[in-house]
């Protein structure tokens, strides 16, 4: 027990699991575990990051097997807040979503309105693209129907173009969250951007480890995720935003889906959110990220709080080389840019 009475954090013993079975703690770090230790162990924090860290700076780390096809980052960050100060900030999505990356975005209502999309643009380069789009080869991540959509408008009066997609566009996202508020990702269309179709439910399937592992403490939210709509569970909120960042790259547009829930299983977890991508426009096929407000006793005996973050990307084909390299950089310093504004707002 803390001094507050709630037990310490208790992580699984692995962060990257196999397969999506729930991974329980060792049997030595039930009896001895902390933050501090699981972040040396499984996220290999150097002493130096964790001087670091219980100074208030945030730390990302590259973590788990080199995979050519995604990314995986663990990040923390210490904050002065309450559960309620999460809370609320994570209901105002715009808000919480702000990072140096994201370059606008936006609150989707659930059920969505069409005018949730209202200030969406697509970057010019994207404009130029549509044009050559067709299916198995086009820049733009797109499903069949959409695609040809789109292109058709970027084909049409010079005068009307740019209105033309853009206003397409926005109705091709307020249709992608409407199927997912009714469907669930099953309910999403295949992608044929490349000479493979794929979906979405398909790019996030090896993503669904990472929530079974990570947050063992909390069954509920991880089972919401994989049930949504069909059936919700009781106290998690859901919200949805979309968002236009600069990810290192090109400008992506993207969809999300965030919960967040305060578990009931986990008494040194004060809340959870993950937030998973329905939609981008390039490079991403999936991401999930998983944020947690951590209670901790091992910083000078006395229980402080901490954002741990998880985010796990998954790229297409084009992501390679020195492209690679350029994501993989934006990433780690994104992230951190993140877990700082966030730590900045949560300020009391």
């Amino acid at each position: 027990m803390s001094r507050n009475g709630r037990r310490r954090w208790r992580p699984p013993s692995t962060l990257w699991p196999l397969a999506a079975a729930v991974v329980l703690p060792s049997a030595a770090m039930a009896q001895s575990g902390s933050l501090e230790q699981w972040l040396r162990s499984e996220g290999e924090f150097t002493n130096s990051e964790m001087r670091s860290l219980r100074t208030g700076a945030p730390v990302v780390r590259i973590v788990g097997p080199d995979d050519r096809g995604g990314l995986s980052l663990l990040g923390a960050v210490r904050v002065a807040t309450t559960p309620a100060g999460l809370i609320a900030l994570f209901n105002r999505p715009s808000e919480f979503l702000a990072a140096p990356s994201t370059l606008a975005a936006g609150q989707v209502h659930i059920p969505p309105r069409i005018d949730d999309f209202r200030t969406v643009r697509l970057p010019p380069s994207d404009l130029l693209e549509l044009a050559a789009c067709r299916p198995g080869s086009c820049k733009v991540k797109l499903a069949r129907g959409p695609m040809a959509d789109l292109s058709e408008a970027a084909h049409g009066p010079p005068n009307d173009q740019e209105a033309s997609v853009t206003a397409r566009f926005r109705a091709m996202l307020f249709d992608y969250a409407d199927v997912f508020v009714r469907r669930g990702l099953h309910g999403l269309p295949e992608y044929v951007d490349k000479p493979r179709p794929w979906s979405t439910a398909e790019a996030m399937a090896p993503l669904r480890a990472l929530d079974a592992s990570f947050f063992e403490q909390s069954r509920i939210l991880t089972q919401h995720l994989r049930a949504f709509p069909n059936s919700t569970a009781e106290g998690v909120t859901d919200r949805m935003a979309w968002t236009l960042e600069d990810v290192g790259i090109r400008p992506t547009v993207r969809l999300l889906h965030m919960s967040l829930i305060q578990p009931p299983d986990a008494p040194a977890v004060d809340a959870l959110i993950a937030i998973q991508q329905l939609y981008a426009t390039h490079y991403l096929q999936a991401s999930a990220t998983y944020l947690s407000l951590v209670i901790d006793t091992s910083v000078a005996g006395e229980a402080a709080r901490f954002l741990v973050l998880l985010s796990r990307f998954s790229f297409d084909d084009e992501v390679t080389g020195i492209r690679r390299s350029a994501l993989t950089r934006s990433s780690v310093a994104n992230q951190e840019a993140r877990l700082r504004m966030l730590q900045q707002k949560l300020r009391p």
